[in-house]
């Protein structure tokens, strides 16, 4: 069990963040993050994104590279190792070869990239089983060559950290070292324990395959827990403490959340409906005269 902060991951984080604009208001960093960011953002930076279009798995993927990357775990750093390393196996890593219950065959990938439809039906299958846009977007990167998907994602992370997470790395580094330092204090508990207290509630069973387990505090996801894996190691990136705010004036993040679930006329009239007595959902609904579902 390992609990580790670094910039570095939140760097990953923030793009895979970015490349969720219709789950902006499920953040709590909100909308206006998003347009923050794109106001930094430069024309190359976004148009890189419109080519790529990243799914956000993509920069979930890195993780591992991250996490294995000897030296200093800073962002420079890592943007270092990642112009270093062998396009086609920095390809691997992308598109998912290591993130799976099993090792994708090399030969596999090659295959698909080479465009044979059968080995892209059985890679999409053993990367994403459930049909989706997911395979969608295993699709357009498999179309790109190994060269050219390195230099794409090596441009798009160094010009988003030059461009736009370098303006929040100072504040949140010491956010997240924070937040280590007390999970650690809590750690000499159960594995599963812990999991369960940093994820605010995900019940984790040990896995044959998993030998170890990275916990990474993370601001920019909160309030979401994002799940993955490289070779055995399982990791969880979780969403700091509320209480945890780069702000200080700033509200506590749980008192917005909830105000803003609240921020409807009807979800205003549920509740002055259940203060007074207890009723189902279909009580509700004939009441207020709505549809269960809307």
């Amino acid at each position: 069990m390992e609990i580790e902060a670094s910039p570095v991951y939140e760097l990953l984080m923030s793009l895979l963040v970015f490349s969720r604009p219709e789950d902006a208001e499920t953040f709590d960093v909100g909308p206006p993050w998003f347009e923050a960011a794109r106001r930094r953002a430069s024309p190359g930076l976004l148009e890189g994104l419109r080519e790529l279009e990243p799914p956000a798995w993509l920069w979930l993927h890195l993780l591992g590279v991250a996490y294995k990357m000897p030296g200093a775990h800073r962002p420079a750093r890592f943007l270092a190792h990642l112009a270093e390393y062998d396009p086609e196996l920095l390809s691997f890593h992308l598109l998912g070869s290591y993130a799976g219950s099993s090792r994708i065959p090399p030969a596999l990938l090659r295959q698909a990239r080479s465009g044979d439809a059968s080995a892209r039906i059985r890679l999409a299958r053993l990367l994403f089983p459930h049909p989706g846009t997911d395979q969608a977007a295993l699709s357009r990167l498999l179309a790109l060559s190994s060269d050219r998907l390195k230099s794409l994602t090596v441009d798009l992370l160094e010009r988003w950290y030059s461009e736009v997470f370098r303006h929040e790395e100072r504040e949140v580094g010491p956010v997240l070292a924070s937040e280590a330092r007390a999970k650690r204090v809590v750690g000499k508990t159960s594995p599963e324990r812990l999991v369960r207290f940093v994820t605010r509630g995900i019940d984790y069973l040990p896995e044959p395959a998993i030998q170890r387990i990275l916990l990474i505090p993370s601001v920019v996801v909160r309030p979401w827990v994002l799940m993955t894996r490289f070779s055995s190691t399982r990791v969880f990136c979780y969403p700091v403490e509320d209480d945890a705010a780069i702000n200080p004036d700033d509200p506590p993040a749980r008192l917005v959340r909830i105000h803003r679930a609240l921020a409807h006329e009807d979800r205003l009239r549920i509740l002055r409906h259940l203060s007074r007595a207890s009723m189902s959902a279909e009580d509700l609904s004939r009441e207020l005269d709505q549809p269960l579902a809307r």
